[in-house]
């Protein structure tokens, strides 16, 4: 069942339909898709985890961006943003995390 999108407010509409503002629960409410993949980290330490998510692909047949639209830009609570080229972001493989290792990522590193 996918989430209750609902416009938001603060921000004007620029390259989609819809612009949302989605909560934990709402992006847990997308199907669940898993992949285990090597984790490596920047001082070249690594492990095999399993990640546990959604496909990027749900969250933009929701959002529905505008033929012009070539960017991504998320917003996170932590005040973490990042921006992304769209092509990329709808490949196959591409998920949103939400659970590695079995456990809800949160504001840590890694989970214990």
């Amino acid at each position: 069942m996918p989430p209750n999108l609902q416009k938001t407010k603060d921000r004007p509409n620029h390259n989609c339909r819809k612009r949302v503002k989605l909560s934990i629960n709402d992006l847990n409410a997308y199907p669940r898709f898993e992949r285990s993949t090597r984790l490596k980290c920047v001082q070249c330490r690594w492990a095999r985890t399993t990640w546990s998510g959604f496909r990027f692909e749900e969250l933009v047949e929701d959002v529905k961006p505008l033929a012009k639209a070539k960017s991504v830009c998320i917003d996170c609570a932590d005040k973490w943003y990042e921006h992304m080229s769209l092509d990329e972001m709808v490949e196959p493989g591409v998920m949103l995390c939400l659970d590695m290792a079995g456990r809800p990522l949160t504001g840590e590193i890694l989970p214990r």
